[in-house]
């Protein structure tokens, strides 16, 4: 999934800009993902609403949600998000795992179609009902 690379051996200024325009492509490509009634803006870590309103997520909130809305419909392994958002697959990772799914219930709980289920001994699944 890389957009570029740097050949060794490179100059560190060389790096430093390659860096800088990765930044750049990343703010100016929106990342907006519509489901159901509502839509999630990556960029800006938002859910909108139906009715106007949002909810600002966090960084963590927001890496999960997207890795869960990208994946909508499917299953999401619990050790691939662990590895993907914590860095480590760990019983303490774990444990806050089910806290950032909890609260991202309560986000969505008024958006109809569309629910977190747990399955069980897999993961996670964003199922979306689009109407």
């Amino acid at each position: 999934g890389a957009d570029d690379y740097v050949v060794k051996p490179f100059e560190w200024e060389e790096l430093a800009l390659r860096i800088d325009a990765q930044h750049r492509n990343r703010e100016q490509t929106p990342q907006v993902i519509a489901f159901s009634t509502a839509s999630f803006d990556a960029n800006k870590q938002e859910i909108y609403f139906s009715d106007g309103s949002s909810k600002r997520l966090t960084g963590r909130e927001s890496h999960l949600f997207g890795l869960l809305i990208t994946q909508q419909n499917k299953v999401v392994d619990r050790s691939h998000i662990l590895n993907l958002v914590w860095g480590v697959d760990s019983y303490q990772n774990s444990r806050s795992l089910d806290v950032f799914i909890s609260r991202l219930r309560s986000y969505i709980k008024l958006i109809p179609g569309v629910e977190i289920y747990n399955i069980h001994g897999k993961g996670y699944e964003l199922s979306v009902k689009n109407e």
